[in-house]
């Protein structure tokens, strides 16, 4: 639940109570929108990868440096992000982001240069997603809700993702043969500036955290706050599996849809595997919330990484209709429990001076391994005409992620420490 004061309650207190649930519950849901309308930064770019390639006269792997640039953006971009959170809280960024991203799809729709869209989609809509996704939606978590509900709220709060998936995926696909992308990127710029809107007048903005222990916590200066962050050795436990985490969401994000297109399935059979996917990964997700807030996190963030590298073997075994609809059920069921349980940690190791900061960093090695994913499948399949080489490799960070997982356990630390 929303945090609220501790104060003895009054009798006029007790008849604000139902108004502040509404409000509250107001509140989730503008949440949730953001997430779900931020998703389609990505899944519309999934949907429409050929499509957009032709337009501008492109290669796949040519095009393939447009979402690969993105994920370039996004991994520099989440530290400062994550400072920014830090600095001037979770609601004030998601904003900024907001604006970015409406202004990006706008501009988007005139263009027909393919470096300039680059640009735009690479980085301008990179660095809005950044700004309206996991790391300031984990401050803003932090700051809104009480220990032990937060597991839960945040798996929640980005199954927006997940319902994206569901929803806007198909959509996407089905509107891929129909409509351009350029109509696509107008109707989304005028729903990010509707949610500005809602985010400007019904989100709290609120200081990241009380400091009640400012005189003993002084802040700190950005080369400070990195040295906390990166001279922790948990957040390397946390953050080289991460690493795994991003190579396979990028081949889901860029490169699956086409991947199953080249085993020759219909549309709507890619469509039902993609909404299975995202199902499957609004299960896993409120489960990994679940089990997190009761002390299960470092089961549920191995179990994640072990199903997410079955899921890829299957795909690897069994490239038909059957074995795309395991891949997606397997994988989305182990979607969002690594991204969960990895933001947990952080947010229990590190205090309001730095939890963004830590965020960002640990969003910054995902997303290098995202890069490295998508510019390799695109090239991977340039120069096989399949995907195969690309999942195996991705499948062997997998292990290793595992295997890391299983040597360090965080758990047998002493109990975490604020920082400073």
């Amino acid at each position: 639940m929303i945090e609220e004061s501790t104060e003895p309650s009054t009798g006029q207190e007790t008849a604000r109570a139902p108004a502040r649930n509404r409000r509250g519950l107001l509140v989730l849901a503008v949440v949730f929108a953001i997430v779900l309308a931020s998703s389609a930064i990505k899944n519309s770019m999934t949907a429409y990868l050929v499509p957009m390639g032709m337009s501008f006269g492109a290669s796949r792997g040519a095009f393939a440096l447009t979402p690969t640039l993105f994920m370039v953006t996004y991994a520099v971009m989440s530290p400062l992000v994550g400072y920014f959170a830090d600095r001037y809280g979770g609601q004030r960024t998601m904003t900024a982001g907001l604006a970015t991203g409406a202004a990006m799809f706008l501009l988007a729709t005139g263009v027909h240069s393919l470096p300039v869209f680059m640009v735009l989609y690479g980085v301008g809509l990179a660095t809005a997603y950044t700004a309206v996704s996991y790391v300031p939606l984990g401050v803003l978590v932090n700051e809104l809700f009480a220990e032990g509900r937060r597991g839960v709220m945040y798996s929640l709060l980005t199954n927006g993702t997940a319902v994206g998936f569901v929803v806007l995926s198909p959509l996407w696909i089905m509107l891929s043969s129909s409509t351009s992308w350029r109509s696509v990127y107008l109707a989304l710029g005028v729903v990010f500036l509707a949610l500005l809107a809602l985010a400007v007048t019904l989100v709290p903005r609120r200081d990241p955290e009380p400091h009640r222990d400012r005189a003993a916590a002084p802040s700190l200066t950005l080369r400070g706050r990195l040295g906390l962050v990166l001279g922790e050795r948990r957040f390397w436990i946390v953050a080289v599996p991460f690493f795994a985490c991003g190579t396979s969401m990028a081949f889901v994000d860029v490169n699956m849809v086409a991947d199953m297109q080249g085993s020759n399935l219909s549309g709507g059979m890619i469509s039902t595997s993609v909404a299975v996917l995202g199902a499957a990964e609004i299960a896993g997700s409120v489960a990994a919330g679940y089990f997190a807030d009761r002390g299960r996190r470092r089961v549920v963030l191995i179990g994640s990484y072990a199903v997410r590298g079955i899921s890829l073997v299957t795909l690897l075994m069994f490239p038909g209709a059957a074995g795309s609809v395991a891949f997606a059920l397997l994988f989305g069921f182990s979607y969002m429990g690594t991204v969960i349980v990895s933001s947990l940690y952080l947010m229990e190791i590190f205090d309001e001076r730095s939890r963004g900061l830590a965020l960002g960093l640990l969003w910054f090695v995902h997303q290098t391994g995202s890069a490295a994913s998508s510019y390799g499948g695109a090239m991977s399949y340039d120069a096989f005409n399949s995907y195969n080489v690309s999942v195996a490799a991705i499948a062997g960070t997998i292990a290793l992620a595992v295997l890391v997982s299983l040597t360090f356990s965080l758990e047998s630390n002493p109990p975490a420490r604020k920082a400073g």
